[in-house]
């Protein structure tokens, strides 16, 4: 969760939100279990060992398999494009990043998961800023 977003919808409603922070903290955890108030309003919707588990399962994206199969032509003609990441972090670094993430089959995690951030950050580059309100600032090395 420190280097990414979780979306749950229907919990980034403003009222939702309003509502649960002022709920006491007796309301909010009842006899041992948290979220009280969501739990009571899915009863009948969600099978009992799901409604009253308490682990905590974590999803993870198959970013290795995505990196290193389908999307890979993509990255590499991403890498040799002129690409608005550039401004701000040098292409070479990322290059490494690519070459110990293929090398590695994906095995070099945190080369693998930098290497989709930049690939992201790009994207949300190409998307939201123009070259109007892009800010001007010298490349920065990214730790190899």
């Amino acid at each position: 969760m420190a280097f990414s977003i979780e979306g749950r919808y229907p919990f980034l409603d403003h009222e939702f939100i309003a509502v649960a922070l002022s709920c006491a903290e007796s309301t909010m955890y009842r006899r041992g279990w948290t979220k009280e108030p969501l739990r009571t309003g899915m009863a009948d919707d969600l099978p009992r060992a799901i409604l009253r588990r308490k682990d905590k399962n974590g999803f993870e994206t198959p970013q290795a398999e995505w990196v290193c199969g389908a999307l890979r032509p993509t990255i590499e003609s991403w890498l040799g494009g002129d690409a608005p990441l550039w401004s701000y972090v040098e292409p070479k670094k990322v290059r490494h990043l690519a070459s110990l993430t293929w090398g590695s089959h994906g095995g070099d995690s945190e080369a693998t998961q930098a290497l989709m951030r930049m690939f992201f950050a790009d994207h949300w580059l190409k998307t939201f800023l123009t070259n109007e309100n892009r800010p001007e600032v010298a490349a920065t090395a990214i730790p190899a």
